[in-house]
């Protein structure tokens, strides 16, 4: 069996035991989703957050969290489409005290498809008004241009 089939299979499993457990109630559901993509996420496994940011959304499709770190995690493993969508969808909603590098991550987004137009209106954005971002992402914003 192939490496992707198995870790396909892994995660069908691990969703039929998760799923298993969220029956009770919806909002317990939902924290269970969120707790399974956020250790995802940080062990670097970034298919599975994406998925199981995804099965969060289900629940709560304006989770603002959950639209920027899906974003994330797709942006992560290259998935650029699904990281424009769940970006675009996190902006709809007020981020910019909660995610303010969410302008930053659109515009990379954009810059690793090689839509440069895109990036730079992007970009230029974001560092006409860089909220609280770091240092880093700053100079990486501006690096990009």
């Amino acid at each position: 069996m192939s490496v992707m089939k198995k870790k396909c299979l892994n995660i069908f499993l691990v969703v039929i035991v998760l799923g298993a457990s969220f029956w009770p109630a919806g909002a317990q559901r939902l924290d269970k989703w969120m707790e399974a993509a956020d250790a995802s996420l940080t062990q670097e496994d970034y298919y599975s957050a994406f998925h199981y940011y995804t099965a969060a959304l289900q629940y709560d499709s304006t989770l603002t969290e959950a639209w920027y770190k899906r974003g994330r995690a797709a942006f992560l493993f290259n998935d650029y489409a699904n990281a424009l969508l769940s970006f675009d969808r996190a902006m709809d909603y007020d981020t910019a005290i909660v995610f303010p590098d969410l302008g930053y991550q659109l515009a990379s987004t954009y810059h690793r498809q090689g839509r440069y137009s895109e990036a730079i209106v992007y970009y230029d954005a974001f560092l006409a008004n860089p909220h609280d971002s770091g240092p880093e992402i700053i100079a990486q914003a501006r690096k990009g241009l």
